[in-house]
């Protein structure tokens, strides 16, 4: 099993990698910046390296105590991969929900909404609905939504969506709060 001793380009935590299944070149996330990293692994056979990405080898550092044989690795993170999560959309604006559970409502200083809607409409909630982010394993999301403790109807495409029922969002879907109206994207634009 080979050791590599790594430094990330992005934010310059040291790190060390193990290639416990023998890989040629492996992917790991930095866990204090979150860059993608790729460590080429020194190997019999060499692999080709994948486009996107650049590794450059740096001099030792003669005060550090390091074996013989060791060699320090400074990365450039490969381009950031952003997740397209599902979003919102209000007035022409998204407004991008997280994996996880999302409280969306009216915007408002005392409000309690992690997705806060910049609307005048009283008759949206402060904490209006829940939306459930899960990540599916092919990659994609499901998004499950239902009324979030509050007396203002909800209603998607349409239909009264009655306490304790739960829906799950189509692309495009229309989301009524009260008198403003939501269109719900399985994948938000591109940032």
């Amino acid at each position: 099993m080979e050791i590599k001793r790594v430094v990330c380009k992005a934010c310059g935590a040291k790190l060390e990698v193990k290639n416990s299944h023998n890989e040629p070149v492996k992917l790991i996330r930095c866990p204090s910046c979150k860059a993608t990293l790729q460590v080429i692994f020194h190997q019999m056979h060499t692999a080709p390296e994948p486009s996107g990405s650049e590794t450059l080898y740096v001099q030792k550092d003669p005060k550090a105590q390091q074996a013989p044989d060791e060699q320090s690795t400074v990365l450039a993170p490969s381009k950031p991969v952003v997740e397209q999560l599902p979003a919102f959309v209000y007035q022409g604006e998204e407004f991008r929900l997280n994996i996880g559970q999302n409280i969306v409502g009216r915007a408002s200083k005392s409000g309690t909404a992690t997705v806060p809607i910049p609307t005048a409409d009283h008759t949206v909630s402060r904490a209006h609905a829940l939306v459930n982010v899960i990540r599916l394993a092919d990659g994609s999301h499901k998004a499950v939504i239902a009324n979030y403790q509050n007396k203002n109807p909800i209603k998607v495409n349409g239909v009264l969506l009655r306490q304790g029922e739960e829906l799950v969002l189509g692309d495009r879907a229309e989301v009524e709060m009260g008198m403003s109206k939501l269109i719900f994207l399985k994948k938000s634009s591109p940032a």
